[in-house]
């Protein structure tokens, strides 16, 4: 079973699709260090994406703390922070900030959705996705989350025991959050 859940963006929560004929094939980039992806499709856009910026690994550590915060008080475990998952999730955050589409979406350009980029990863079974943009801490994001029957269903699903956050800065929305979530 797949589960993709709406975006959330201040002031609007709007279900976005968008089709693209880019395809959805994908190659190994070169190893590019601490920094950079390990695989990307063909026009450079990034799978995954590695970096030891502070900012970016302090802001995805403070959200799946508060995702984990609001788990525990429902009586739900704690996810287990997933190394692959997060990599995956902090692809497409960033993605989202250096396309020329400026898309703000589930579904990639290249047509990917949570479900194919995470498999590309070798990741399978159930899984779901939220994505944010334009808020600037973890709270924030949360709390729309939350306020959003999808995607809180997402949060409070008891069968999700792994996940991975990804956030990255950017333009146009400022900054960018993806949940990957999986059993």
């Amino acid at each position: 079973m797949r589960r993709t859940i709406l975006i959330v963006v201040p002031m609007l929560i709007a279900a976005v699709s968008i089709g693209c004929d880019a395809g959805s094939s994908y190659g190994a980039a070169a190893e590019q260090g601490v920094e950079g992806a390990t695989l990307s499709y063909p026009n450079g856009h990034p799978l995954d994406w590695r970096t030891e910026d502070s900012l970016v690994l302090r802001q995805e550590e403070e959200l799946l703390a508060v995702i984990n915060q609001h788990r525990v008080s429902m009586g739900l475990p704690a996810l287990i922070q997933d190394p692959v998952m997060q990599e995956c999730a902090r692809g497409h955050s960033k993605h989202m900030t250096n396309d020329s589409h400026d898309f703000l979406a589930h579904r990639n350009p290249e047509g990917d959705s949570h479900v194919e980029r995470m498999n590309k990863h070798g990741l399978f079974g159930f899984s779901g996705e939220n994505v944010a943009a334009g808020y600037f801490d973890a709270a924030s994001v949360l709390a729309a989350w939350l306020a959003s029957p999808p995607h809180r269903q997402n949060l409070e699903d008891p069968r999700f025991l792994r996940g991975g956050a990804g956030y990255q800065a950017g333009a146009p929305f400022g900054a960018y959050w993806t949940l990957v979530l999986s059993e």
